[in-house]
């Protein structure tokens, strides 16, 4: 069985960045950083778990509104959002960070489970409106991107990390709602 969750104690904080520091290579966050952003936000990190393994994940921070807007300028590289950057009090402006799966487990069926899990957290913990910040690191990850309605915000010319910056805009719960359930749909027509 696969579910989602919330990572919740160090040893899934380190199987988790086994997996995604492989998986990124040197565009990684490093190790001590996602580690302090997490502390600082634990529900920010995302776990895809097969028969209570974990095969994958997703980050999703929290940010402030200046580390926000600096990021929306393509003023700082993704290393640059630290524990400071985290505001947990509104909840309303995030960066989407690593999505990663193993490959042995990699399947679109799982990676809209992940998603929806995402989603989900962000339906039931966020004030609306909710703005979201993505960078494109690779070009399946920026077609997952167009599929959930980011779009391009700045060019990879224009940011830090040299990569496009993407954008998505959810005025309410409805948007949101919206989306889960074409995700759903998705599921029921692939079983």
């Amino acid at each position: 069985m696969v579910t989602v969750r919330s990572i919740k104690s160090q040893d899934e904080f380190e199987a988790l960045d086994a997996i995604y520091q492989p998986f990124f290579g040197s565009s990684s966050t490093p190790s001590i950083i996602l580690k302090n952003r997490w502390l600082a936000y634990p529900n920010g990190l995302i776990g895809l778990y097969k028969d209570n393994l974990l095969i994958g994940g997703l980050s999703i921070w929290s940010i402030n509104q200046l580390t926000y807007h600096v990021l929306e300028q393509g003023q700082i590289k993704e290393s640059g959002i630290n524990a400071e950057s985290i505001d947990t009090r509104l909840r309303d402006r995030f960066y989407l960070s690593e999505i990663a799966i193993q490959e042995a487990d990699r399947s679109r069926e799982r990676l809209a489970l992940l998603l929806l899990g995402f989603l989900e957290q962000l339906l039931t913990q966020s004030t609306f409106p909710v703005s979201i910040l993505a960078l494109g690191f690779s070009t399946k990850g920026i077609n997952v991107l167009h599929k959930l309605g980011f779009r391009l915000l700045l060019p990879a010319s224009q940011t830090a990390d040299c990569m496009p910056l993407l954008q998505l805009d959810l005025p309410n719960h409805a948007t949101i709602t919206t989306i889960i359930h074409q995700l759903n749909r998705t599921l029921l027509l692939k079983s």
